[in-house]
Formats: C-alpha cells, structure tokens, sequence
C-alpha cells in the first residue's frame, strides 16, 4: 500500500516551495499526495451573529479554499493530486488530516517571519511540527525542491520507506 503525504497550501507565495517539494517527494517514494487547504472563516461584526450569516461565511470561505487547490493542482502539474478542504485552525486541521490519513509526511511552506513575529501571530509551521503525528518537512523560502528531494531521498527510497516504517 503507498504512504501518503499531506502538503499544506495556502494563498502565500511560499506555498510554491512546498508544492514541487511535496510532488517531488510524492513521485521519489511512490506515495499518494494529499494538497489539504485550511478555510478560514472570519468574524465579521453585523454578519456573523445574523441567522445565517455565518453559514454563508463558511460557504464563501470553502468555495475560496476550492478553487485556490483547482488552481494550485493545475499550475504545478498535480493533476492527480487529491485534494482536501478543512475549515478551523490551520496547525490543528493540517494535523488532524496528517493523523487520519496515516500520513507518512506532512510537507508545508514557511514565510521565514523570524521569532518575534511568530510568537505575536503565531507560526503555522512550527505550530505543525510541534504536533504533529509523523515528520514534518518545512520548505523554506526559495528552496528548490529537486536539489532538496536528492538530497533527502536516495534513489532507492522505496525501499528505505519499506525500512523506515519496519523499524
């Protein structure tokens, strides 16, 4: 059976570092891939309390989330990609797919804010790697994923995911 791995998108431009790590992954270890993208929804004063309201936030929220994994899917090549929207708290969503999909890797993207920032408005990445159910491979601004991928994977990586899953 092929593991799988769970890439995290979003709207930042980082996110297009993750992805060709996350596909190149993918097809380096045979495994399955899974684009997950967190809907947020907002509070929105006036609207959110209405009957209703926030029902129709959640929809526009979810609807937005959809169709940024349409267009991701179809501007890096990932046609066979799955694809998944969860609506709540990024770290928590993207841990919860990682934890019942059985993730062997959950791949995301990171802005590179620095520790001040982090702690004022939180770091989804280090949030993810804190908790979540199997490794997790933050890409960096500007990586290039085959140098990356080469570097992590050898070339008999089906084998070593064999291994690494024995042991």
């Amino acid at each position: 059976m092929p593991g799988t791995i769970v890439c995290g998108v979003d709207e930042s431009a980082e996110v297009s570092g993750a992805l060709p790590v996350a596909r190149s992954l993918s097809k380096r270890l045979d495994c399955r891939l899974l684009l997950v993208s967190v809907a947020h929804v907002p509070l929105v004063p006036g609207v959110s309390g209405v009957p209703y309201g926030h029902d129709a936030l959640r929809a526009d929220a979810v609807h937005d989330a959809e169709r940024l994994l349409r267009r991701v899917r179809s501007e890096h090549g990932l046609g066979l990609a799955e694809t998944r929207v969860v609506v709540g708290d990024p770290v928590q969503a993207l841990c919860s797919v990682a934890k019942d999909e059985g993730a062997d890797l959950l791949v995301v993207g990171t802005r590179g804010h620095g520790p001040f920032r982090a702690a004022m408005v939180g770091s989804v990445s280090r949030g993810v790697v804190l908790r979540a159910p199997c490794p997790v491979v933050v890409v960096p601004r500007g990586t290039m994923a085959p140098r990356l991928v080469s570097d992590l994977v050898p070339a008999e990586a089906p084998d070593a995911r064999t291994q690494a899953r024995a042991s």
